[in-house]
């Protein structure tokens, strides 16, 4: 029953975008990587997994208010048993509201992920978001239509963030919640250096942040902020993009029990790049690297994968 829920929403969005004749993406694909790659000479700390999909994205940032995107996936680690299979899933949805006398507008919208990844052991995360932006010397380019837009210009925005996580939804343990906000400040930037290469950053700063754990009764307030820079060549069917994701974290600036009463910081990065040819118009194979470091580790982990995607839509 419920695969047949999920399976009409996802025919009744489709519809809907054909209704309104405006962007939308469907694509299933699949990848494989190999972890722990740092420690080849040790073939038994290798480890493989296998990630099947399907993606949905409806909407064009620049001309519509309401877009979407929509993952599901089944990760499944090579050797582990079928009973540790359990699907993952995104879903993000965001309103544009523009103002006719000027180039300001506001973003309000939702994002909610489930996984196993996490700790407590499945995870729904949800959070809700209004941001402003009253400096807007941007606008959203197509470069083409199944991959994200790039931003050519700069904008500046701040806003706030709200939502609940809940922990252990499906083990033994009583469901864990934990309710958060925080004020937002962003900052999104991108140029176009040449016909087919772009350059993007996208900064994001929570300050400050902050999280009640209902069982408990406590609470914890911090900082955050994120910044994601990438490069990208946008051939017709040839692809390459490469970029860099860190972010810094201070956190139990005030808790419960104090001011800086067990504060402490973190900060971790990655560094990554992928290679993607359309061998047919809607049959893409990829493959790319990803290497991450963190605080008292600059080796962390290595990754590599390989995979392929064929868009319907």
């Amino acid at each position: 029953m419920k695969k047949i829920v999920v399976v009409s929403i996802l025919v009744g969005i489709v519809l809907t975008g054909s209704l309104f004749a405006t962007r939308q993406n469907l694509s299933l694909g699949m990848w494989g990587d190999a972890y722990n790659l740092r420690d080849i000479p040790n073939t038994e700390a290798l480890e493989y997994s296998l990630y099947p999909y399907l993606k949905y994205d409806l909407g064009d940032v620049a001309q519509d208010a309401l877009t979407l995107y929509m993952q599901v996936g089944l990760p499944y680690v090579i050797g582990d048993g079928l009973d540790t299979l359990f699907p993952d899933g995104s879903l993000a949805l965001n309103y544009r509201i523009r103002s006719e006398s000027s180039d300001a507008f506001i973003n309000t919208g939702l994002t909610s992920t489930i996984n196993r990844y996490s700790t407590p052991d499945t995870v729904l995360a949800n959070t809700a978001y209004l941001y402003w932006y009253p400096f807007n010397k941007a606008q959203e380019v197509y470069v083409d239509d199944r991959y994200y837009e790039f931003i050519d210009g700069i904008r500046f925005g701040f806003g706030l963030d709200a939502g609940a996580d809940l922990g252990y939804l499906f083990e033994d343990p009583e469901i864990e919640t934990v309710v958060h906000g925080a004020l937002v400040g962003r900052m999104l930037a991108g140029a176009q250096l040449s016909d087919r290469i772009w350059l993007s950053a996208d900064l994001r700063v929570q300050t400050p942040g902050g999280r009640y754990f209902l069982e408990n009764e406590t609470y914890t307030l911090g900082f955050d902020s994120e910044l994601s820079m990438s490069l990208a060549f946008m051939g017709s069917r040839f692809q390459a993009f490469g970029g860099m994701d860190a972010s810094l974290n201070v956190a139990d600036v005030y808790t419960q029990d104090g001011f800086l009463d067990g504060t402490e910081y973190s900060y971790d990065f990655m560094l990554w790049g992928e290679l993607a040819f359309f061998i047919i118009e809607d049959l893409n194979v990829y493959a790319g690297i990803e290497f991450t470091g963190s605080r008292g580790s600059l080796d962390d982990e290595l990754v590599a994968y390989v995979g392929l995607q064929y868009f319907f839509l």
